[in-house]
C-alpha cells in the first residue's frame, strides 16, 4: 500500500482520476480521505464555474453583434477561477507535505449547500 501522503499528493496533482485512485487505495486513511475530499471540491468548483460560463455564453450569444464579445470577456472570470483553484491546490500540497488538514476558503463551504453533494462528500470524510 502507498503512503497516505503520496496518495493525497496524487489526489491534488491529477484531479478527478487522481482523487478516485487515492480514494480507492487510501480508503482506510482519514488523512488521505480528507485531502481527496478537498481535491474533489476543487474539481467540482471548476466544473460548476465552466458550466455557468457556458450557459451565460449560450444566452449572450443570442444578442446580435455585442453578445459574443461580452460572453468572451466573461471568460476572464473563468480564468481567475482556474488561477484561484491552482493556488488552492498548491496550498493543499503544502499542507499534505506538512501533514496538516486544510479547509479552502469559498470552495469548501459550497458543497454544504447542496444536499446530495454534501452526503456524497461526507461519506469520504465524515469528520469534516
Amino acid at each position: 500500500m502507498m503512503p497516505e501522503k503520496t496518495l493525497a499528493v496524487i489526489a491534488y496533482l491529477f484531479g478527478l482520476p487522481g482523487a478516485l485512485i487515492a480514494a480507492v487505495l487510501g480508503r482506510k486513511s482519514r488523512f488521505c480521505l480528507h485531502h481527496v475530499r478537498r481535491s474533489l471540491e476543487l474539481f467540482l468548483f471548476l466544473a460548476f464555474l465552466f458550466c455557468v460560463w457556458f450557459v451565460v455564453l449560450y444566452l449572450l450569444i443570442l444578442i446580435p453583434y455585442a453578445g459574443f464579445p461580452i460572453a468572451i470577456s466573461f471568460f476572464g472570470i473563468v480564468v481567475a477561477g482556474v488561477v484561484f483553484c491552482v493556488v488552492l491546490s498548491i496550498m493543499g500540497l503544502v499542507k499534505v507535505i506538512k501533514g496538516d488538514r486544510v479547509l479552502f476558503p469559498l470552495v469548501s463551504s459550497l458543497p454544504e449547500r447542496i444536499g446530495p453533494l454534501r452526503k456524497l462528500l461526507e461519506r469520504l470524510d465524515p469528520a469534516a
